[in-house]
């Protein structure tokens, strides 16, 4: 079982990582991150020895909203195995990440960037012309 999880895990982080970085390699390390979760600091760093997932969202983007219930299952399926998830919206206007969740809830941490430094920071494309499907 344990070897199947780190396979899936494998295979999916090569996809993510060759088709938001183009030539990552498998030794890439995620840029750090710190951003503030209300009255706490969240960091990547936090994480280390985990398998962490990284997901950049926002309310308008329609496979975002196919994803969340995915998402949630995995936390729930593989936390236990070290796998977190970290959401992290991108809306410019917070209630419209608000409005988002209550239809489609996230089980796992989500921050929120509207200035979108993270997505800077990982490289990559901010705003509707970067989802092909909007909502």
């Amino acid at each position: 079982m344990k070897s199947r999880f780190q396979h899936l895990l494998i295979v999916f982080f090569l996809v993510v990582f060759s088709s938001v970085a183009g030539q990552a390699s498998a030794t890439a390390i995620a840029p750090n991150f710190k951003i503030k979760t209300g009255t706490e600091n969240l960091q990547l760093t936090d994480f280390r020895g985990k398998v962490v997932y990284v997901d950049f969202w926002a309310s308008w983007c329609a496979p975002c909203r196919k994803s969340f219930p995915w998402l949630n299952e995995m936390q729930k399926k593989y936390e236990n195995k070290g796998l977190t998830i970290i959401g992290i919206n991108l809306d410019k206007e917070r209630r419209l990440a608000d409005l988002f969740l209550k239809t489609s809830p996230a089980n796992f941490q989500i921050v929120y960037d509207p200035e979108g430094k993270l997505a800077s920071k990982y490289k990559l494309e901010i705003g509707r012309a970067s989802c092909r499907e909007r909502v």
